[in-house]
């Protein structure tokens, strides 16, 4: 089934001797029962009859719409026929006689036995629209909607939808469920009067503006990737493409894949001033980051977040608190004791710190984790938590000194209490799939395991107590962008 045709029958789709038939359900099953005796009485009666009655009819759209498929595509795979045929106790008589069901079965009969030349044609089929007012357009949306989605299969490649013939709401239907259901496979066909088929641009232009919503959509819900995946496919600008690059890879914490595609962004964009002044007004975004700043990252963590929160993504939510949570330990734990904590680099660092803070070894000591006694040979949460609270209880410096004075105790011990607020979610994310078990996440497990009220707004108090500015977060503007240029496009 490579090409559809999909065609409504109208009530001017059959000419008799040039004229529309006045009463085309009657004439239609008169037509279907005439040309049935007729090409039987041809071996008897020769063929004088049946060359009359078939020179007397013509099809003014199905004729020359299968001409032009067939010319573009050497066949058509299945041909359907929409045909009305209304209740008559509520249509009435005037109405229910231009019905057109006994029209689709004449043409249906005609092309599979009557036509002596038959076009290449392969399965024919009548759909009548029975139970409708075929004038209304609400009435005709809802019943092409199954018939039409019935239609698909992965074989089909493109389907025709005739529009002619057919009553406004019918035709209005099923060019937009063949738009819904075959996309891009989709063309349209209009056959004007006395003229041949001529293609139209509407279903790509439904198709174009209906994915346009949609990745307006998506953009608006921080789902890039999904987004990018769409605007390639509608073949929009390539500078615009690889912006909307640059934020799906950032979302995934990519930044030197990120900073890759906002680069080409801008090469790509030599054509278009106003994405190279959006481009030229964002500066460094991601040089923070590339270079490997902690603040920076908690910020990013907690934009990030709310992603995840948006998307219904909670085991990936989990994640990223907890990395929040440590992130924010570790830049604590470097303003307070000055001494590095990536343990990627030097593993020694903050074990010889400790070993030569005799104090602090000691305080260390004495606070066990789960049981177990604290280890500094590799940095952990537990770990920084602990460097944090020798600090908070009156911990002094290498030199003697305290190490928090009074006006930045009450600052340090709101960070503190948060991460431990935090902490709670902990063992849900332990037992999740992201950590080491097999249980599931959803937004009930976590704001009934969470300590606090507000597990956002707890993030934004943290980030203010640390000194951090809670700035608008970065995808926003690009979405703004981004959507601002699809709807100047045409």
């Amino acid at each position: 089934m490579g090409v559809l045709c999909l065609c409504n029958v109208g009530t001017t789709d059959i000419l008799r001797d040039g004229r529309p038939l006045p009463r085309p359900r009657d004439d239609g099953a008169t037509l279907l029962s005439q040309g049935k005796r007729l090409r039987a009485a041809r071996e008897h009666d020769g063929d004088s009859d049946w060359l009359a009655f078939r020179d007397s009819l013509a099809f003014p759209i199905i004729a020359p719409v299968l001409d032009h498929i067939v010319a573009h595509h050497d066949s058509v795979s299945a041909l359907v026929l929409f045909a009305t045929d209304q209740d008559r106790s509520r249509a009435g008589d005037e109405h229910w006689q231009r019905d057109t069901a006994s029209y689709g079965e004449f043409i249906r009969w005609w092309l599979l036995h009557g036509a002596d030349l038959r076009p290449k044609v392969g399965k024919i089929e009548v759909k009548k629209l029975g139970g409708i007012n075929p004038s209304m357009y609400d009435e005709a949306y809802e019943c092409y909607g199954p018939m039409v989605a019935r239609l698909d299969a992965p074989e089909v490649e493109r389907a025709y939808v005739v529009l002619a013939g057919g009553t406004p709401a019918c035709n209005t239907a099923l060019i937009l469920h063949s738009v819904r259901v075959f996309q891009e496979r989709c063309e349209a066909l209009y056959v004007p009067e006395g003229g041949g088929p001529a293609p139209l641009n509407i279903g790509h232009q439904l198709v174009h503006h209906t994915l346009r919503s949609v990745i307006e959509q998506r953009l608006q819900a921080s789902d890039f990737a999904a987004a990018l995946a769409l605007l390639e496919r509608q073949d929009y600008h390539s500078g615009l493409c690889a912006l909307v690059a640059h934020a799906a890879h950032r979302a995934e914490f990519d930044f030197d894949q990120s900073q890759d595609s906002l680069q080409e962004a801008y090469r790509r964009s030599a054509d278009r001033p106003r994405i190279r002044a959006f481009l030229d007004g964002l500066g460094d975004p991601l040089g923070p980051l590339r270079r490997e700043a902690l603040a920076a990252l908690v910020v990013e963590l907690y934009h990030n977040s709310r992603i995840s929160f948006r998307l219904a993504r909670y085991a990936g939510l989990l994640g990223r608190v907890f990395r929040l949570q440590e992130a924010t330990a570790r830049l604590v734990v470097e303003r307070l004791h000055g001494v590095p904590t990536d343990d990627t680099k030097d593993r020694t660092t903050l074990g010889r710190f400790i070993e030569s803070h005799p104090s602090l070894k000691a305080f260390l000591t004495s606070q066990p984790h789960e049981g177990q006694a604290l280890r500094w040979d590799k940095v952990n949460v537990p770990l920084l938590m602990a460097l944090i609270q020798y600090a908070l209880e009156g911990g002094a410096d290498r030199g003697g000194g305290p190490i928090l004075g009074d006006e930045e105790l009450e600052r340090y011990r709101t960070i503190y209490d948060l991460l431990v607020r935090m902490d709670s979610l902990r063992q849900l994310r332990n037992k999740s799939v992201i950590a080491h078990g097999f249980r599931g996440v959803s937004r009930r497990k976590i704001e009934e395991q969470y300590a606090g009220t507000d597990l956002f707004g707890d993030m934004e108090h943290l980030l203010d107590a640390l000194g951090i500015p809670c700035q608008v977060d970065p995808f926003t503007p690009i979405v703004d962008f981004v959507v601002e240029e699809l709807r100047r496009a045409p």
